[in-house]
């Protein structure tokens, strides 16, 4: 006996015709016939009178079918009962991440926390070289890059898991001649005291792309965004990757615009995500890598 020929039997029995039900089930009316016959045969027992008028249960098939609905029902709330034990994920999840899209994770770490609340999680951040290195030591789970040249290179034996592409764009005050342009060039950036956000990808570009135009005018370095963005309403510029500038505490400011930095052949940038490729992968770490993937 299986539980397809219980289904079967049940949706015979709600329609009252062969033929309505294997409409019904989406399958041949031969298949639910032959399943009729092999079940009847089984139970040595038949289980519905067939006329032309319809299809009726048997005083014993009335029996067979009132345990077939509270089998399909027990099955239905086990089935409920595994998704729910699903849901209650335990163990820990560690993750790393470049500085920039820190600000990313809040709400797919709150969502995240939400359904599955026994989740230990912890976050790091570190520069692409400590996590690549934290990732080979089984510190941490998955690391969060800026996918680039450099990095590229070094992630043999590694998966990579593709968030979001990314492009460079430019912060300018609100009331520069600039905030008008839809993109601008290395040269008028160069004529420009930059304010640069400490991290390697930003480091990199500014010494190997931005360098190949000119000498730049560093007025500092910082990974603090409110000095960043009060030097740019003071008159500086900065640059960085399109997401950085979103939500993330007072880079979006309305005395400060982002347009397009406009330099040709580097098109190739992504915010990825990376992991062992040969280590098992938790049920945690699986579910948290599609959900960011579907808010970022």
């Amino acid at each position: 006996m299986k539980l397809e020929q219980l289904e079967y039997i049940v949706e015979i029995a709600n329609c009252g015709s062969l033929t309505k039900a294997s409409e019904k089930l989406h399958v041949t009316l031969s298949a639910v016939s032959q399943s009729l016959s092999t079940l009847e045969n089984e139970l040595q027992i038949t289980i519905f009178h067939r006329s032309r008028q319809g299809t009726v249960p048997t005083e014993e098939g009335k029996k067979i079918l009132e345990k077939a609905n509270q089998i399909i029902q027990l099955m239905k709330e086990m089935e409920s009962e595994v998704e729910n034990i699903q849901n209650e994920l335990t163990g820990q999840l560690r993750i790393a991440t470049i500085p920039s899209p820190m600000h990313l994770f809040v709400s797919a770490v709150s969502d995240f926390k939400k359904v599955y609340p026994k989740v230990d999680i912890d976050i790091f951040e570190g520069g692409s070289k400590d996590i690549l290195s934290d990732l080979l030591q089984d510190r941490i789970d998955i690391g969060v890059l800026i996918l680039y040249e450099k990095v590229l290179d070094k992630l043999n034996g590694l998966t990579i898991e593709k968030l979001r592409d990314c492009k460079m764009v430019v912060g300018v005050p609100s009331n520069s001649p600039l905030a008008t342009q839809k993109s601008i060039t290395p040269e008028q950036l160069l004529q420009y005291p930059l304010v640069v956000y400490r991290d390697d990808f930003i480091l990199w570009y500014l010494n190997n792309i931005i360098a190949r135009y000119g000498k730049p005018d560093i007025l500092f370095n910082t990974n603090n965004t409110v000095a960043i963005h009060n030097a740019v309403r003071d008159g500086a510029l900065t640059f960085g990757l399109d997401y950085s500038f979103q939500d993330h505490g007072g880079m979006n400011e309305s005395s400060m615009v982002t347009i397009d930095l406009d330099i040709a052949n580097f098109s190739f940038i992504q915010l990825g995500i990376v992991h062992m490729k040969n280590r098992y992968m938790s049920p945690a770490v699986s579910k948290f890598i599609k959900l960011l993937q579907e808010k970022i």
